[in-house]
């Protein structure tokens, strides 16, 4: 557990657990004095002013940024946890932005594997845990009572998610007391087929060095492999991004594609047919996704199209699946 001589910022001594999302959260419009801004400012180890110019960097939100921020703090506070430490693997958006590509999408969630089948109510005690070594380390003030588990669905015979939802206190220095809230999913008992890499933190903020906890994550050519898997089965915006940007416009890390493909049929129905999802990707509905693709939050640098990012994908494609080429086969009736 993270520990840097703070006080610890908990209210409460146990996780409170529910089964239904909690009302939005209220904000106080009585202000706080100047002499209370003062004393929260120096509780943080980076500055309402960074925040902004973060945000003006970034061209995004603050409340972005916080996010960001606290996600940083959540994963590495996460790392070192005496339980969490040893079963979670990082993976989903996060997985993107926190270990791989700096420059990548802003997520709004945090996704776990866990190869343990792990109780709801252990993990929320355990992340209220996190939240605690989380604040100590860096200031932000979590409402640890606020905490909850919200929903486990089962997704098959074995595997689980838990989902919980985490709250923090706005650190911008507003004059009004609003509560963020971040998304956490542990999917218990999730398989995966390429080794566990362990990463050093993406945190491009002034206190790097305190948050740097190793990350355990899944391997990069197997996040891409379900970003694959998610767009047959889902059409969301953002795995269409984060395919597009990680095989065919990052050149941070060298991709191993041929990995990418056969890891994707190794952990769907095809397995050695690849012609088939080849098929079935090119024809995907993705006028479905044009008009959530301006929701996606894009580092400046980083902004694209959606016309651009369907046509590197379509162009792409064909010499991502090309060392599994086979015959076509009619897909008309395919559903995933």
């Amino acid at each position: 557990m993270l520990s840097h001589g703070r006080a610890s910022n908990r209210t409460g001594s146990s996780p409170r657990l529910g089964t239904s999302e909690p009302e939005a959260p209220t904000t106080n419009h009585g202000g706080p004095s100047s002499a209370r801004a003062a004393i929260r400012e120096e509780r943080f180890m980076i500055s309402y002013d960074e925040i902004r110019a973060k945000a003006d960097e970034f061209g995004i939100h603050t409340s972005n940024v916080q996010r960001d921020y606290v996600f940083g703090w959540l994963i590495s506070a996460a790392a070192t946890h005496p339980r969490l430490g040893d079963q979670l693997v990082l993976k989903g958006g996060n997985v993107f932005r926190k270990a791989y590509f700096p420059q990548t999408r802003f997520s709004d969630d945090l996704d776990f594997s866990a190869a343990a089948d792990l109780s709801g109510v252990d993990v929320a005690r355990d992340f209220n845990e996190v939240c605690e070594a989380a604040g100590a380390a860096s200031g932000v003030r979590f409402d640890l009572d606020r905490n909850r588990l919200v929903d486990e669905q089962q997704l098959d015979r074995e595997r689980k998610i838990l989902k919980l939802r985490l709250y923090f206190q706005d650190f911008t220095g507003t004059t009004q007391e609003l509560i963020l809230k971040v998304r956490v999913d542990v999917t218990a008992l999730d398989r995966l087929v390429l080794p566990v890499q362990t990463r050093h933190l993406i945190h491009p903020y002034s206190d790097w060095e305190s948050c740097n906890a190793p990350v355990r994550c899944v391997k990069l050519e197997e996040a891409l492999a379900d970003k694959l898997r998610a767009l047959m089965q889902r059409q969301y915006s953002h795995d269409l991004f984060d395919l597009v940007y990680g095989v065919f416009v990052s050149h941070d890390l060298d991709v191993n594609r041929f990995e990418i493909v056969r890891t994707f049929l190794q952990k769907s129905v095809f397995q050695r047919d690849a012609a088939t999802p080849r098929s079935v990707l090119l024809s995907l509905p993705f006028d479905l996704m044009r008009g959530f693709w301006d929701r996606l939050v894009l580092p400046q640098a980083t902004q694209m199209s959606f016309d651009d990012a369907v046509a590197r994908f379509t162009s792409g494609l064909a010499d991502l699946f090309a060392p599994f080429s086979t015959p076509e086969r009619t897909v008309a009736g395919y559903f995933p």
